[in-house]
């Protein structure tokens, strides 16, 4: 019994790093492309608080190794839903979500608090209309 587990355990982690080794790169590459666009529709102003340099998304997102390139500043925070249909209070700007297949996607589209600003691959990314006021963004940004 141990030895079908080494067996198993043996050739599943072999099969990971192959994997690693060849699409990795290639994962990792159009990672930073994507999260490259993502950026240049976001703004980042040091002087805002914490919350308001805070990417919320749902909690399966967590386990996405294309969130290590998140733009510079930013901190992902993982939303966990304590009642069913109903979004937390959120105090950040940003929140993404995939594009499909996404309950949490649903909820961020049917939020006032929360505008789409746009999509790109597999993700949304949506802006607070209640959190972080755009009128301070312009006002230290220009």
């Amino acid at each position: 019994m141990i030895n079908a587990q080494l067996t198993v355990e043996g050739a599943t982690s072999r099969y990971r790093v192959e994997w690693q080794r060849g699409v990795g790169p290639m994962v990792d590459e159009s990672s930073k492309e994507l999260f490259a666009t993502i950026e240049r529709r976001m703004d980042f102003v040091p002087s805002e608080s914490s919350y308001c340099k805070t990417v919320y998304g749902p909690l399966e997102m967590s386990a996405d190794p294309r969130l290590i390139h998140l733009p510079l500043g930013f901190a992902f925070s993982a939303i966990v839903l304590t009642r069913d249909g109903q979004l937390p209070r959120l105090r950040g700007k940003y929140a993404l979500t995939y594009s499909s297949g996404s309950a949490m996607k649903a909820l961020f589209d049917a939020s006032s608090d929360w505008r789409a600003v746009d999509s790109f691959d597999r993700f949304t990314l949506y802006r607070s209309r209640v959190a972080c006021p755009l009128s301070s963004v312009r006002a230290t940004t220009n």
